[in-house]
């Protein structure tokens, strides 16, 4: 039985049921952007071929035994299907290839703050790789681990854990910005603008957690936890400084994904205030269509 949320965690991310779960709630998330895209952006859209990709993309994404080179390899190829299906549909006049070379750039960020975050922390506490992380299989019976090697596999699980999450980060700031009758989408520039403040608030929250984990406020979070503290296992304070700078990278990302959104739609929103006064509306001209 599932009770608290480091528990959770452990059964939505490895366990059978949790897979189940993690498909579901994809093909539910990207079946309603589809939806809502169909109905509301686009009366007439077509882009459901291009949901139905994504969706296989994310299940696949999400299956525990994916390596990195095919998680890597699948986002390119559909990034590539996406751009030829644009390209066969509108020839010359193919405009999707800047959405989907945001979504590139939206990934590389999150790479790069995923190998950042992880080269950082697994100085910080080698345990939290090799038993939290379980990479004791791979790093072998050497305490504490090479730290070249554990370099090396803490940089793949940063880069595994984080380019889905850019993704999806990237996705959400396009239907943000989707075209709509009356409402000028911002030019592309304006959402690059948005990946610093994302990146912003995610180390904010890590900085934030990292101090209540080394001070030892997220014992309550898991009897892993309080064992660990009251036998002094695994410098445990160090290991919950990790941990809590882990899960204030993903709180702070969530934050400022949905601060990201926000301010594209109020400013989407001046934009039509513009026109309605007569002024023209500086951002006008870089309409993404």
């Amino acid at each position: 039985m599932v009770t608290n949320p480091v528990e959770l965690w452990q059964w939505f991310a490895h366990s059978d049921a949790g897979l189940a779960f993690r498909i579901g709630v994809a093909a539910t998330a990207i079946g309603l952007l589809g939806v809502a895209d169909q109905f509301l952006a686009r009366p007439r859209s077509t882009r459901w071929i291009e949901y139905l990709i994504l969706l296989v993309a994310v299940i696949v994404a999400l299956i525990e035994g994916a390596g990195l080179t095919i998680r890597v390899v699948l986002g390119a190829t559909v990034l590539g299907l996406l751009a030829l299906i644009d390209l066969y549909t509108n020839g010359c006049q193919a405009k999707r290839w800047r959405e989907y070379l945001f979504l590139l750039i939206a990934v590389f960020v999150g790479l790069a703050y995923g190998i950042a975050n992880d080269q950082i922390t697994c100085r910080l506490s080698w345990e939290y790789f090799y038993y939290g992380k379980e990479l004791s299989e791979i790093l072998g019976d050497k305490i504490p681990p090479d730290y070249r090697q554990l370099s090396w596999e803490a940089t793949k699980v940063g880069m595994k854990a984080t380019w889905t999450m850019g993704l999806l980060i990237g996705v959400f700031i396009l239907l943000a910005n989707n075209p709509r009758e009356g409402r000028p989408s911002l030019p592309y520039i304006e959402l690059l603008k948005r990946l610093p403040m994302i990146v912003g608030s995610a180390i904010l929250f890590a900085m934030i957690l990292s101090w209540v984990g080394h001070a030892g406020g997220l014992t309550y979070l898991s009897n892993d936890f309080r064992e660990m503290v009251a036998h002094n296992d695994y410098r445990p304070y160090e290991f919950m400084r990790v941990y809590g700078i882990h899960l204030g990278g993903y709180i702070g990302g969530f934050f400022g994904m949905v601060g990201a959104i926000v301010s594209i739609v109020r400013q989407r929103g001046k934009m039509i205030e513009r026109v309605a006064t007569g002024r023209s509306p500086s951002l006008a001209s870089g309409e993404t269509g």
